[in-house]
């Protein structure tokens, strides 16, 4: 009964729950059966009505190929609008494809931007970021330093 009426309100356009529904069909949960089809269809229409996590879950199977085809570039586009909606997932994730030149431009200022934004939201893996980033600042610090004594 319960999938019944999930199953309705997905279909009249509900998109919480065609994201909760989603996800009962890309795990195989309850009395579904695993269909990672009909998981990326309603996660799409979720996505599209702005459903911040959906997006961010949609963003995330482009990036690991679960959507025909890896790719990055929808994946950063749904990454910044659920990052525009608050959502601290996708912030970490928008800045890690920022840092790697992937599916958008290479952009440090953005990459701190959003690591920073997941930071404070305490979002997992932007704390880490950040101090790696941190790290890489103060070893290029450190070569700018070396390298100008050196030409001295």
């Amino acid at each position: 009964e319960a999938v019944r009426l999930y199953t309705q309100a997905a279909e009249q356009g509900h998109a919480m729950t065609q994201h909760i529904l989603a996800l009962y069909y890309y795990y195989g949960e309850g009395p579904l059966a695993k269909d990672t089809a009909e998981a990326v269809r309603l996660r799409r229409q979720a996505a599209d009505q702005g459903h911040a996590k959906a997006q961010r879950e949609l963003a995330l199977r482009c990036m690991l190929g679960d959507v025909a085809a890896h790719d990055l570039a929808d994946a950063a586009c749904l990454f910044r609008l659920a990052a525009e909606q608050g959502d601290s997932g996708a912030h970490f994730w928008l800045g890690f494809l920022c840092e790697c030149g992937k599916g958008t431009t290479w952009d440090m200022v953005e990459v701190l931007r959003w690591y920073q934004a997941a930071a404070a939201q305490h979002g997992k893996g932007a704390s880490w970021a950040l101090a790696q980033l941190d790290v890489l600042y103060e070893k290029g610090m450190r070569e700018v330093a070396r390298y100008a004594a050196a030409s001295d």
